[in-house]
């Protein structure tokens, strides 16, 4: 269990921590530098490598940020269990939560009360269809670089392109994504009278 993560959280949503994917803007950066090199000696310029193991940890960023969004709010609702009676609920619950897809986020929050949570969330003027999609595709993107598919299709090559725009992109929806997530999370708990507002 974590010790004092959020202890203090009311009810304004508290992620926008940049620095958890410090090491994906660090890929970025080496891959930049490895393509001017490349380029300068004459040589084709870098196969991808480092993008798309940037997509693989942005994914992985949102399934952590899920396991322990989901373990703060569960500490919220369960108050009364122990912490070791926490600590197996955790781990009875993480053991059906592998893909950050919007199904096993919906079953995981099911499990404390939070009925169909991914339809409560939406950002600016996306509409909540448009960032379940979104969603999908960038899961679908780490599982076809991780099995070596293109999509869906397992390919010999096993090559995979992305371009740093997509990077960014998909850096950018993660953390939009994280942030309404806990927004909705953090206003039901307080809806529901488990956090008090500051």
């Amino acid at each position: 269990m974590r010790k004092n993560y959020r202890k203090d959280i009311k009810f304004i949503p508290t992620l926008l921590h940049e620095f958890e994917f410090e090491d994906v803007d660090r890929l970025l950066e080496l891959n930049k530098s490895i393509n001017k090199l490349s380029l300068g000696k004459g040589l084709m310029p870098s196969k991808n490598a480092l993008l798309r193991g940037s997509i693989v940890l942005i994914v992985a960023r949102i399934e952590k940020f899920v396991e322990e969004l989901f373990e703060w709010a569960a500490e919220k609702v369960f108050k009364n269990l122990t912490e070791d009676e926490l600590i197996q609920y955790y781990k009875i619950s993480s053991r059906k939560f592998n893909t950050p897809n919007s199904d096993n986020i919906n079953k995981l929050f099911l499990g404390i009360g939070f009925s169909n949570i991914m339809s409560k969330i939406h950002h600016d003027s996306a509409k909540n269809k448009v960032i379940v999609k979104k969603l999908v595709e960038i899961v679908n993107k780490r599982h076809d670089i991780a099995h070596g598919k293109i999509g869906g299709m397992l390919r010999a090559d096993r090559k995979f392109s992305a371009t740093t725009n997509e990077v960014v992109a998909w850096k950018d929806f993660a953390v939009k994504f994280m942030y309404q997530l806990e927004k909705v999370v953090s206003t039901i708990l307080y809806e529901e009278k488990y956090i008090m507002k500051k």
